[in-house]
């Protein structure tokens, strides 16, 4: 398999990767490749439930102002304040356990979405519409999945958000 960079099958214990992921796809295959979501791809296919596969219960967006100690330059605009993006998912396993998890993140609508037609507080408040679009969304997945698979499946749909 790796005979084009010099390695053969018997070299150093390397083995052949797996033709396939846990949803029978090629593992390097990506909604972003085909256009499709893993739904779309899966259809018929049943894969072997893990008892580590979750299905999300809630999920809250809540935007957090901060203010900077100095102004930041980036992309010819002074910036001296932003919100924090911060997300809790409640999950739940087959068996009824539930877990609540919380993640952080800057807004950053100044480095990600740099453009002179429209304001920074334009770009920002649809960079906060488009966080909670997604998390309600995710709200909305009524199956168990390995918690990367649930949102890989989504993310296909994210354009349709935008």
């Amino acid at each position: 398999m790796f005979e084009a960079f010099g390695i053969s099958g018997d070299d150093g214990g390397c083995r052949d990767l797996p033709a396939t992921n846990r949803l029978g796809l090629p593992p390097h295959l990506t909604p972003a490749d085909n256009r499709r979501s893993v739904t779309d791809l899966t259809a018929g296919r049943k894969t072997m439930p893990a008892s580590t596969d979750v299905r999300i219960k809630d999920a809250l967006c809540s935007f957090e102002p901060v203010s900077f100690r100095a102004p930041l330059k980036f992309g010819g605009r002074i910036v001296d304040k932003t919100y924090l993006m911060n997300v809790e998912v409640t999950v739940e396993t087959q068996s009824g356990a539930h877990a609540t998890g919380f993640g952080s993140m800057p807004v950053g609508n100044i480095w990600a979405w740099p453009t002179s037609k429209l304001t920074g507080d334009q770009t920002e408040a649809a960079m906060k519409e488009f966080a909670e679009r997604i998390t309600q969304m995710a709200t909305e997945i009524p199956h168990y999945a390995h918690p990367l698979e649930l949102m890989f499946d989504r993310a296909a749909e994210y354009h349709h958000l935008g």
